[in-house]
């Protein structure tokens, strides 16, 4: 059982030099580890945005995992727990995990830390921890492909949600769709590194834990998955037409597990100007009204950038005013998908269906051939290249 270090969030050995200058004090004469004036930081598995960054920490972190197999018994348990308020370094850490050759048995949410502990405090209110238990991986795994384990993956979901419905306790939202989420990743674990795309290609973790995500909302009944045009959205603009449309707040807490798995968590939501703390309420988030994310004038206007930018940018232009000529013509082979987060946008937020409304009029005013125009230029994103 170990409790790895948690990428960025504490610096343990930084705050182990606290107590080591006193114990120095009185000890340095006697015992030769004492001698140097603070502890020793060179081999410390950390993130700390100065010489140690996540290649790193993955890498150093992969090779205890492999340290960790090798002293196991074949028939032996690895069990730990992790504490981080960004998705990325659990998948990451899982990613390096099944690399070195476990897979997992179980996964579940439990809350272990005092609401005003440091590890709180630097996780950004994250008061949960992940209880992981693995094996040692003995054979090489089964090719299967995704559409296969997608049905097993749905089948033991609503296994395991009748379960949880059928039990005394009343459990969290987010505390079962984590619990969810580790039966799935219990079974692609099994097959890590063999589960294939409809190419035949192997999937990352980060490719199916958005499928993953999918699937448990589905299987919960929570909301309809996207419409087939916002499947293949970045995904940024995914959790928020998922999650943070048409609600009014969340706890960091709650929040955070229903990022879970995603590229992006709380933190990048924070940044993109999407979220924002409750006033007097700093362990609650609220999203930012798509007018005021606007009138801030950070969006992205490339045609590379998040779609979320663009319907916030075209309903921001349109409440003012102005013409979206110029910022359409700039995104041509988008439009549908922007016509179609806008639909699903009013569905939700019911004081902006008139400028909606209007905006959608406008888009369409730009002339039928234009529509066209930005259908083809979707096709000849996936045309072959006769140049080559």
């Amino acid at each position: 059982m170990t409790d790895p270090p948690y990428a960025g969030s504490v610096q343990y050995a930084e705050m182990a030099d606290w107590s080591y200058v006193w114990l120095r004090t009185a000890l340095h004469s006697e015992y030769s580890e004492f001698i140097p004036e603070t502890t020793l930081k060179a081999q410390e598995i950390i993130e700390n945005g100065a010489d140690k960054g996540p290649a790193f920490f993955f890498a150093e972190i992969t090779r205890a995992w492999k340290e960790c197999h090798r002293v196991l018994k074949d028939d032996g348990l690895l069990a730990f727990t992790f504490h981080h308020a960004e998705g990325d370094r659990w998948t990451g850490l899982l990613t390096s995990l099944f690399d070195a050759g476990f897979y997992l048995i179980a996964a579940y949410p439990t809350h272990s830390e005092a609401l005003n502990s440091i590890v709180i405090q630097a996780t950004k209110g994250i008061t949960y921890d992940i209880i992981h238990v693995c094996r040692k991986r003995l054979e090489a795994p089964e090719p299967i492909p995704w559409s296969r384990l997608r049905r097993d993956v749905r089948k033991q979901a609503r296994e395991q949600l009748a379960e949880i419905e059928q039990g005394k306790d009343v459990l969290p939202g987010p505390d079962v769709q984590m619990i969810l989420i580790g039966r799935a990743l219990m079974l692609f674990s099994r097959h890590y590194g063999k589960v294939l795309d409809r190419d035949g290609h192997p999937m990352n973790l980060d490719e199916a834990m958005e499928r993953i995500l999918l699937l448990v909302r589905e299987v919960r009944g929570e909301e309809l998955p996207l419409p087939g045009k916002l499947q293949d959205i970045d995904s940024l603009s995914q959790i928020v037409l998922l999650h943070l449309v048409g609600k009014e707040g969340w706890s960091r807490d709650d929040l955070h597990k229903d990022l879970r798995g995603y590229k992006h968590g709380p933190k990048a939501l924070l940044d993109a100007g999407l979220v924002r703390p409750v006033e007097d309420e700093k362990a609650k988030l609220e999203p930012v009204p798509p007018l005021e994310r606007h009138a801030k004038g950070k969006l992205s206007k490339q045609a590379g950038g998040p779609l979320i930018d663009k319907v916030h940018l075209v309903l921001g232009t349109v409440a003012e005013g102005h013409p979206i000529d110029a910022l359409m013509h700039g995104w041509r082979g988008q439009w549908e998908q922007i016509i179609e987060a806008l639909a699903w946008l009013a569905k939700a937020e019911t004081s902006l269906k008139d400028l909606i409304a209007l905006v959608r009029r406008q888009i369409e005013g730009l002339g039928p051939e234009a529509i066209e125009d930005a259908k083809a230029g979707q096709l000849t994103m996936f045309a072959p290249n006769e140049e080559t």
